[in-house]
């Protein structure tokens, strides 16, 4: 770490401590977070190459979905109040998905990457979480 970036974060009174580089484990929740997103791509992509724009796309996607998912216990009873979830607390609604983008004819190549990647996106990937 640069020296001015450790004083700045030592009048903060922030202290940086990184997981040793053999022990995700210590990473608790966030390393299972990283670990949905890997394997969400693993089974999306598979060893596909791919460009940048439709990798990005798959990444939102797989982002979209994986933030529906609640954050804690999902009681079976009706009267109880529904789950946090991240997409209610990051966006104000539980789906994050916007609307469908509509190319014009002649620009058929981002229409065909657009398609693409939406058929990798609709790839149902989580029963494999």
């Amino acid at each position: 770490m640069q020296p001015t970036l450790k004083d700045q974060l030592a009048k903060e009174q922030i202290r940086f401590c990184p997981n040793p580089p053999s022990a995700p484990h210590f990473g608790g929740s966030w390393e299972s977070e990283v670990r949905s997103v890997k394997k969400a791509l693993q089974t999306t992509l598979g060893t596909q190459i791919i460009t940048e724009e439709v990798w990005r796309t798959v990444l939102v996607e797989i982002e979209g979905i994986l933030n529906s998912r609640p954050l804690g216990y999902v009681s079976s009873d009706i009267a109880d109040p529904d789950p946090a979830i991240p997409n209610s607390l990051l966006m104000g609604r539980p789906d994050s998905s916007l609307p469908q983008v509509v190319y014009p004819e002649s620009d058929l190549l981002s229409r065909k990457r657009w398609g693409h990647s939406q058929i990798l996106s609709d790839y149902d990937f989580l029963p494999t979480l």
